[in-house]
């Protein structure tokens, strides 16, 4: 006895130490605003204005550097916000100064669309729907040797639906084997692009192809007699103020249009604002408005959510439980200019080219979690966010005014119940409630279930959140899917169903851990079938990534929807288990101690050969589950 006092006790510290460790890592350290300056007013007459003259918070923004101090993002080069026509915001990093270019990769693409509705408006060009084989004669017979791409138009090339056959996914773009790469090198790239087959009917599917860009060179310096980059210089650039520009060639002598400019990012926050302004600069129309409107929309549908217009990207941003329409010009690498018309805001981020897939994830991060709230008015939703925080909050309390009053035993109940109310607010409390005889039920077997399902969600929901603190205290470089599913399994298993289930039948630690393993494994796949989908879409669909912090309204509202999901999946087994008088937590709680069950099964577990099904059901959903939301997300 004395044994199970102690590993009662032991138990006790571990949880709580777990729960203090979690609010430590939530919560952030307050900064005073350093007022950030106005960024440095060049001679090109485009006005800038602090951050308070521009209605903005200057803490948010020190809280976005401290961020960024934080997690050592060794990649960022650069920030750049723009709102309501004024820069506001400037800051680079790593190294990186204003005056130094950048490699802006696939942006250059979207600027490239410009200058096509220049060369339209200036009537070198018919209209997108002009053939191929007009705007190339050159290559003429070459196009016309085939059918399908006789069909081809200039819209086919502009929204990358020409069919053309390609790959610069296979391999890298520093490999010779690498299309993209192949094309650069060639004597005729034209020729080499426009031999290939066509696989797909034009104008029907979307296919990121560099060939298309290519084209878009050759179309330029076929129609105006002028190389692209000279084109931009006499056409916009010039008329933008912007001289410091890099472009690159092809082998072929054609410029590189698919990702060969390099450019300040100020000039960069320049095209953001132009295409804002619908073409329109300082009073003049550099580009015509109809192309602006035309070539930023979404025309095919491309990858995930996001849509693809004339060389330009669209889709929508969650941010705060609120949907953000943003059309934007993307890189490798994290070159980004974000245009948010509903906002009249740009935000610019530049990065190096190692890493790109996590360069690309934080820019979504920093933009949704720090600058796009500092722009947001706020919103319902908001309101019922914080409401739900509020909520959460008083029912802690109310628990634990209770618990000290009466003081029901065994303590590790305190812990458990604290835990569940920190994740489902006032329904756990009302659980509580009906549990400890508070309010009077006929049947035990519904409430019994349901605690049963809330106490091993939460054991489940506590793992996530210490596989998530482990990330951001250690960031370490490690396929992570196994200990998603690992880490939740024991962390509810050891610290939560062993200990309940040696406290309320009186049987040792060792003996615990051996009966509960089986239930906890079934119990666990249910959860996790709900649990993690949930959390995967939400954060992909709706709440920004990146806030998983214990001090955001958003983590609680996450997590009880995630876990929510898991307890309905979950209810089913553990009502089963309620009905066969398996021993299962909670209990009816008295002041004095826990109520035994009347049963003798009460104290045992479910085993195989009762339960084999269950075992099964739970995997396959798991599997299926995860399966259905990896197709999803991808």
């Amino acid at each position: 006895m004395i044994m199970q006092n102690n590993i009662t006790k032991n138990t006790v510290s571990i949880s709580f130490s777990i729960f203090l460790l979690l609010i430590l890592v939530g919560c952030k350290e307050t900064v005073e605003s350093t007022a950030l300056n106005r960024p440095v007013q060049e001679a090109d007459g485009w006005p800038t204005a602090s951050l308070s003259e521009a209605g903005l918070q200057p803490n948010r923004f020190d809280d976005l550097l401290k961020h960024i101090e934080d997690e050592d993002y060794g990649n960022l080069h650069s920030i750049l916000l723009v709102k309501d026509g004024r820069l506001v915001f400037e800051e680079y990093f790593n190294g990186y100064e204003r005056e130094r270019k950048q490699d802006v990769a696939s942006v250059t693409k979207s600027i490239t669309s410009a200058l096509i509705g220049i060369a339209i408006e200036q009537g070198v060009i018919e209209s997108v729907d002009q053939s191929l084989a007009d705007l190339l004669p050159e290559y003429a017979d070459l196009i016309r040797s085939d059918p399908a791409k006789e069909e081809l138009t200039l819209r086919h090339i502009l929204t990358m639906s020409s069919g053309l056959e390609w790959d610069e996914e296979t391999y890298p773009y520093s490999d010779r084997r690498n299309d993209a790469n192949r094309m650069k090198y060639e004597s005729d790239g034209v020729h080499f692009i426009l031999r290939r087959p066509i696989v797909n009917d034009p104008g029907t599917q979307f296919q990121y192809a560099g060939a298309n860009s290519m084209l878009l060179s050759a179309i330029i310096k076929s129609r105006t007699g002028m190389n692209a980059d000279v084109f931009a210089a006499n056409t916009l650039f010039r008329p933008l103020g912007i001289h410091d520009t890099r472009w690159e060639q092809y082998a072929n002598g054609l410029t590189d249009t698919d990702g060969g400019l390099s450019m300040r990012p100020r000039d960069m926050a320049k095209i953001g604002l132009l295409f804002l302004n619908g073409g329109q600069w300082q009073g003049e129309q550099l580009i015509p408005q109809d192309w602006i409107e035309e070539s930023t929309r979404g025309h095919i549908p491309a990858i995930a959510n996001a849509t693809y217009g004339y060389q330009w990207w669209r889709a929508d941003t969650p941010v705060q439980a609120e949907s953000v329409e943003t059309f934007f010009a993307s890189g490798y690498g994290g070159q980004k200019i974000n245009v948010y018309p509903s906002l009249n805001t740009v935000i610019i981020f530049t990065n190096d080219w190692s890493d790109g897939d996590t360069n690309e994830i934080r820019n979504l991060n920093l933009a949704t979690n720090y600058i796009l709230p500092a722009i947001l008015p706020f919103s319902p939703w908001m309101a019922i966010i914080w409401l739900w925080f509020i909520l959460v909050a008083l029912s802690l309390i109310a628990l634990i005014w209770h618990l000290l009053r009466h003081r029901p035993k065994p303590r590790l109940d305190w812990v458990a119940w604290i835990m569940i109310t920190a994740i489902f607010g006032p329904f756990s409390l009302l659980l509580y409630w009906i549990i400890t005889g508070r309010m009077k039920v006929k049947g035990l077997n519904w409430p019994r279930a349901l605690g049963a399902s809330f106490c091993c969600t939460t054991g489940n929901a506590i793992g996530v959140i210490l596989l998530f603190a482990y990330l951001i205290l250690f960031r370490p470089q490690i396929d992570l899917f196994i200990l998603v599913l690992i880490l939740p399994f024991f962390i509810g298993w050891i610290l939560i169903r062993a200990p309940m289930f040696a406290i309320h039948s009186a049987t040792g630690a060792g003996v615990a851990l051996r009966r509960t393993f089986l239930t906890e494994l079934i119990t666990t796949s249910f959860v996790l079938a709900g649990l993690i989908p949930v959390i995967l879409l939400l954060q992909f669909r709706w709440f920004p990534i990146g806030n998983f912090e214990l001090s955001s309204p958003f983590f609680w509202l996450l997590l009880t929807l995630a876990t929510t999901a898991g307890a309905i999946i979950v209810y089913p087994f553990n009502f089963w288990m309620a009905r066969r008088k398996f021993s299962i937590w909670p209990e009816e709680i008295t002041a004095s101690g826990v109520a035994t069950a009347e049963s003798p099964t009460a104290a045992s577990m479910p085993s195989l050969r009762s339960s084999w099904w269950a075992l099964l059901t739970s995997i396959t959903i798991l599997v299926s589950a995860l399966g259905l939301t990896i197709a999803n997300l991808s």
